[in-house]
């Protein structure tokens, strides 16, 4: 971790220094970690993005809302729905994690990262509840994922 590193051969001072930041990048811990943390987040959203709306179609299922899908092509509107909501939640959180970080910044030194904590720490049980109930209310189940989603998108905006 605190290693620095100096190339020899160096002629042109703005190679030397391009080549002493790229080299020197992987000791960094909070690049190191920051780029853990967004590759997690990707992966997580990605994974919500696939399997939340397989998710709510198959509760639907069980709650005799809708008949199983057992030929192509399959009714799509969870995918819709479950977009929109990932568009709105978005925008949402985006808005609301700036202008709480824009309040507190002054006050507390640390806001951001404590925004990202709360943020997570308040949608898991969110998250939690939506996977529990869905086969008793799918629209609860949508509004918990909301709420989900909103704390997610308020974590991107530090």
């Amino acid at each position: 971790m605190g290693r620095t590193h100096t190339v020899e051969a160096c002629t042109n001072t703005g190679v030397c220094n391009l080549i002493k930041t790229v080299t020197s990048v992987p000791f960094s811990r909070s690049f190191v970690w920051s780029s853990l943390g967004c590759t997690a987040m990707a992966f997580v959203t990605g994974a919500l993005a696939f399997w939340t709306p397989v998710f709510l179609s198959r509760a639907q299922v069980v709650q005799k809302v809708r008949q199983p899908c057992n030929q192509e092509p399959c009714d799509t509107t969870d995918s819709y729905i479950f977009g929109a909501v990932t568009i709105v939640t978005g925008i949402v959180g985006v808005f609301i994690g700036t202008s709480i970080a824009r309040r507190l910044r002054d006050s507390i030194p640390h806001a951001d990262p404590l925004i990202c904590a709360v943020g997570m720490l308040g949608s898991s049980p969110c998250f939690f509840l939506a996977i529990v109930l869905a086969h008793r209310s799918i629209p609860a189940t949508y509004v918990r994922t909301l709420l989900f989603l909103k704390s997610q998108f308020e974590v991107l905006d530090f």
